[in-house]
């Protein structure tokens, strides 16, 4: 039943974000002409946002960018972080990333040297999208 409720859910709310995170691509939306979002759903949205990330162009990538953080979404992805649910942490650790989000860089160092190598190789990834240079320097020591 749960599964079935979950499913319903993303599926409800995809079809009211799903439009906006494709606009978004080449559009930019006033913070007041985006759909209400309930704290239960970010998690579709993160996924969706990151699946929509890997697959734009530089140009689309900087609308969804905008986008994202007009919701600051990069505040619950790094909440996220802190999740027991390993699919849950590699997302907000993907979107940080893409983001470049530097203030979750003391959450994404502490995951790549604490915990399992899925996660850890995810956090590896952020950093270095986040800084490469820095990243090169602290993740050899």
């Amino acid at each position: 039943m749960f599964n079935f409720f979950n499913a319903n859910r993303k599926k409800q709310f995809l079809s009211i974000w799903k439009p906006v995170l494709l606009k978004a691509k080449t559009q930019i939306f006033h913070k007041n002409e985006l759909p209400e979002i309930s704290k239960k759903d970010i998690w579709f949205l993160i996924e969706e946002w990151n699946q929509l990330y890997e697959q734009s162009n530089e140009e689309e990538k900087t609308g969804l960018s905008v986008l994202a953080y007009q919701l600051e979404i990069h505040r619950y992805a790094a909440a996220m972080l802190i999740d027991g649910k390993s699919n849950i942490q590699i997302s907000g650790i993907v979107l940080l990333g893409y983001m470049g989000d530097e203030s979750a860089w003391p959450l994404l160092k502490s995951l790549m040297k604490k915990t399992e190598s899925g996660i850890s190789q995810a956090a590896r990834l952020a950093m270095q999208r986040i800084n490469e240079g820095r990243a090169k320097v602290e993740i050899n020591n």
